[in-house]
């Protein structure tokens, strides 16, 4: 197909030089018809005045002799100077440069496009942070089962202080010759009591699937109790297990499981979720890139076509100035030139444009949007060989697809959760375990005493809301959000069906199309070397030539568009049957030739 554009090329240079060698004959026809104007064929619109042919016979006698017969010249029609002026002003250089439209900076491969895009594009980035997200809800469901140390130190300390004095006695008398009593002795003066408890406690707390809560415990406690006549010091040990047993709400497997399992399965949906943004990201920027290249392909042939209706134009001219065509005829000419032009700036405008929608697909940051590239690589080309089955695409779209593969976790993780609040319609019935193991030992004064205490406890607790609101909300929520999930998985399911089936008919009509439009343009050609040629014998009207010529471009641009059409349409394929991405034991992949070839095609 590239064979048959550059000879489309070709043709169009043949036949401007053909309007090349018909100016340079015009100039002999112009040097010709001053030296001898009625030699020439006049314009076939000019009326030519009818002659006299009277005959003179000579005689001896004298007769009146008529003058001789005179054939005037055709009457030349007026030519329009201001119409002539105006076509030899050039078009006013109106556009951009090449700078702005990226002629003077390397051109992209779509193998660094698509780098580009994995490294920079948002949707990427920000689905990378959904996946960090979904790995928190994960590890934070996980926590639920986490082993929690529990320790525990007290000290407490009291002083109490006061004083004690003996009551006043009446003195006792004294018989005579003996000796008083002594005093009373002073009481030891403050009276201090310092109590002293220091407790140490360390113990596991783990709750299981079941539901079941397990807390061993280890302990010390040492308590002084001193004044000044008295002494007990206690020390106490402590060993001592409890459990906790669900038997309605919040026990067993189902029940307890549930947050993990649902997050486990929401991180995986995330992650197939990154990966089918990644895919769309990738068609996005292949969809930007073609575009842009076909953008490209538009502005050089509105450049030719400019060039081509300039020297079309400047031909005209010179026709008129040597009276071979009319100077009415030249507006429209002109006309076609401005047009040319106009066309012209706005294919510059759309390539400045697609290189814009091709650095924000790939991501890249807004201080070097001025830099956006061109593209490196030509459309690719359609194949002859057989089309794959459709069957078969739709059976391959419907195992690798990402989006579908998110979509069925995610009904995964909802179903959990239902049967889980099902589940929690339970009253809360608790069993309460306990047993523990005292040794001690006391010092007193006078005393001292070891031993041990062994215990045990059992206790039921329920907890029975009568309307039960929270619980049967929450069954609602979450059959809701399961009902939901189904019905995604179904649309999916339908979008990817409709999609692998649209886009194999597109890539089958655009490479249709692309062999029809290349043949249109080839015939065009042809028609239009035929027309020009025509228009040079004067068995052509200018008309006819700049319609011609107006749809040799209009064929030629279908074609540029069928072939953007066909390497879109390839990308979309790929995207629709999740081959655009491919992965093994090693990870994921991606393949450059993915967006340049049918996938399984026979």
């Amino acid at each position: 197909m590239k064979a048959e554009r550059s000879s489309l090329i070709r043709g169009r240079h043949w036949s401007l030089g053909v309007l090349w060698k018909h100016t340079r004959a015009t100039s002999i026809i112009v040097a010709l018809a001053l030296a001898n104007p009625v030699s020439f064929a006049q314009d076939t619109n000019a009326v030519s005045a009818p002659s006299a042919t009277p005959t003179a016979t000579p005689t001896a006698t004298p007769t009146v002799t008529p003058s001789p017969t005179v054939t005037p010249s055709p009457t030349p029609k007026p030519r329009d100077l201001a119409i002539l002026r105006e076509a030899k002003t050039d078009v006013p250089a109106l556009g951009f440069s090449a700078a702005e439209m990226g002629f003077t900076i390397k051109r992209l491969s779509s193998r660094d496009a698509v780098r580009t895009t994995l490294i920079s594009n948002p949707q990427i980035l920000i689905q990378g942070t959904e996946v960090s997200s979904r790995d928190g809800d994960l590890r934070v469901a996980q926590g639920a089962f986490d082993t929690h140390v529990l320790a525990r130190i007290n000290a407490d300390s009291k002083q109490r202080q006061r004083n004690e004095s003996l009551r006043p006695t009446p003195t006792p008398s004294v018989p005579p010759g003996a000796s008083p009593p002594p005093p009373a002795a002073d009481l030891p003066n403050p009276l201090v009591r310092r109590t002293t408890l220091l407790e140490y406690e360390a113990g596991l707390s783990k709750k299981l699937a079941t539901g079941a809560v397990v807390e061993p415990k280890i302990g010390f406690r040492q308590q002084i109790d001193s004044d000044v006549n008295t002494f007990d010091n206690l020390n106490e040990g402590n060993v001592s297990f409890s459990v906790v047993i669900p038997l309605g709400k919040g026990g067993g497997y189902v029940v307890n499981l549930a947050p993990e399992r649902a997050a486990s399965f929401d991180l995986l949906a995330s992650v197939y979720a990154l990966r089918f943004i990644t895919t769309q990201a990738i068609r996005d920027t292949m969809r930007a890139y073609w575009q842009c290249r076909g953008a490209e392909e538009r502005y050089k042939l509105a450049v030719e076509s400019e060039l081509i209706s300039k020297r079309l134009a400047a031909l005209s001219t010179s026709l008129a100035e040597a009276d071979e065509i009319a100077t009415s005829q030249l507006p429209q000419i002109l006309a076609d030139r401005a047009t040319t032009a106009a066309i012209r700036v706005r294919a510059e405008t759309e390539l400045i444009v697609a290189r814009q929608q091709l650095a924000a697909a790939m991501g890249v940051q807004a201080s070097l949007l001025l830099l956006a590239p061109l593209t490196k690589e030509p459309f690719p080309l359609p194949t002859k060989n057989k089309w794959p089955a459709v069957g078969d695409l739709l059976k391959t779209a419907m195992l690798l697809r990402d989006d579908l593969r998110a979509a069925r976790q995610l009904e995964k993780s909802r179903k959990i959760l239902m049967d889980a609040s099902l589940l929690e319609l339970r009253p809360q019935l608790d069993l309460q375990l306990a047993g523990a193991y005292i040794p001690f030992q006391n010092r007193t004064n006078t005393t001292i005493s070891t031993g041990g205490e062994f215990g045990g406890s059992a206790g039921l607790s329920l907890d029975w809301p009568v309307e039960n609101n929270v619980a049967i909300g929450n069954l609602i929520l979450s059959s809701s959000g399961y009902e939901r999930s189904i019905i995604d998985v179904t649309d999916t399911e339908r979008n990817i069906a409709r999609g692998v089936i649209s886009a194999l008919a597109e890539l089958r009509g655009s490479a249709g199309q692309l062999t029809l439009y290349g043949e249109a343009a080839r015939l065009n050609a042809e028609a239009l070397k035929v027309q020009e040629e025509l228009f040079r014998l004067g068995q052509g009207t200018l008309t006819d030539t700049i319609t011609t010529r107006q749809r040799l471009i209009t064929s030629q641009n279908e074609f540029i568009a069928a072939e953007e059409r066909y390497a879109i349409s390839l990308v979309q394929l790929r995207y629709e049957t999740g081959t655009l991405i491919f992965s093994d034991a090693s990870g994921d992949w991606i393949d450059e030739k993915a967006w340049q070839t049918i996938p399984f095609k026979p």
